[in-house]
């Protein structure tokens, strides 16, 4: 993860990616990574994707190639065989760095476009294999009966609701950090003012009321179009929501050295979730499943605590022990 945002390897440095981790709620990391099942499709995939996408960082970030670079493709072959979320993302992140590549009159390096063709062979072997249709008859009979009579506008509204409770639940102290770390890089103090009233505004609402800022699944037990009151109580939750997501997206994009790769980080994160929308296993499938999400934000964490690293290099030591302390309540309360 170090090499893939560019940042140098010590270890202080690699005691990042932990410490991050522990901003995430335990059981995505418990089902995702401890517990078996989970390690072998979530944590060996991450690991093995994460090792074949750094060739992808090298040449796209420092124009650099090595004659050693062909170890890259054992992890990207291994990994392109994995799991249909974190394989999708990569081809996603190969198209776009090959097309990247050739937008900026450059010569996409041969690992990374070999490991591409990896990912998009092992994807079209994953999603076309004669097996899946005898595996979702499977899942939808087990798992989701009336998986099959929802309308495109039923799979949006269940996986929209979804989507809102995992982030609120499993990555709200995460965002939380994104928000502090992206806040702490703004230099101008009109702009500061801005995001800090926005960030106290949203603060301020999910303590007075905090029903109102997570109740997602309102819309799932109700019909929208029933009342005028259920409508503005089921649309509400997800404004706000949404307003401190963009609010927090906005502050990001302008103090990152690289916004382009944040943002297609964030939308890795999202479109990864949002393969779940069409999955009879959305509700079966636990938290696990956002482990592909989780890896992707804990990307855009390291981002921009690089930068914050850099500015505030006199203070590392006081930066590094606050980090430490929501990790370690979180770890001890569910380890002991």
């Amino acid at each position: 993860m170090l090499r893939i945002t560019q940042q140098p390897i010590t270890w202080q440095r690699m005691c990042l990616f932990p410490l991050l981790l522990g901003y995430v709620n335990f059981s995505v990391i418990q089902n995702g990574f401890l517990w078996l099942t989970g390690s072998a499709n979530y944590l060996w995939p991450a690991a093995l994707g994460a090792c074949a996408l750094i060739p992808f960082a090298d040449s796209y970030f420092k124009d650099k190639t090595s004659k050693h670079d062909w170890f890259f493709l054992i992890p990207g072959l291994l990994f392109s065989l994995s799991n249909e979320q974190f394989i999708a993302s990569a081809v996603g992140i190969g198209l776009i760095y090959i097309a990247t590549m050739f937008w900026q009159h450059r010569k996409p390096a041969w690992i990374p476009s070999l490991n591409t063709l990896f990912f998009i062979i092992g994807s079209a072997v994953m999603y076309l294999a004669p097996g899946n249709a005898v595996r979702m008859e499977a899942e939808i009979k087990n798992r989701f009966p009336d998986f099959n009579q929802l309308s495109l506008l039923s799979h949006f509204r269940i996986g929209i609701s979804w989507l809102f409770t995992a982030i609120s639940q499993n990555f709200l102290w995460l965002l939380v950090l994104l928000a502090i770390l992206a806040f702490a890089l703004l230099k101008n103090n009109q702009t500061r003012v801005i995001f800090s009233l926005g960030y106290l505004i949203s603060l301020a609402g999910y303590l007075v009321q905090p029903e109102i800022f997570t109740n997602f699944n309102f819309i799932n037990k109700v019909i929208l179009t029933a009342s005028i009151k259920n409508f503005v109580q089921g649309i509400t939750v997800y404004a706000l929501f949404s307003l401190f997501l963009i609010l927090l997206l906005w502050n990001m994009m302008l103090v990152v050295d690289q916004p382009i790769f944040l943002l297609l980080c964030c939308l890795a994160a999202l479109l990864s979730s949002m393969i779940m929308w069409f999955s009879p296993t959305i509700y079966a499938s636990g938290t696990r499943v956002l482990v592909c999400p989780a890896i992707f934000l804990l990307v855009v964490a390291l981002v921009l605590l690089k930068q914050v690293l850099h500015q505030y290099s006199n203070k590392t030591t006081w930066i590094f022990q606050l980090l430490l302390v929501l990790p370690l309540f979180n770890y001890f309360t569910h380890l002991f």
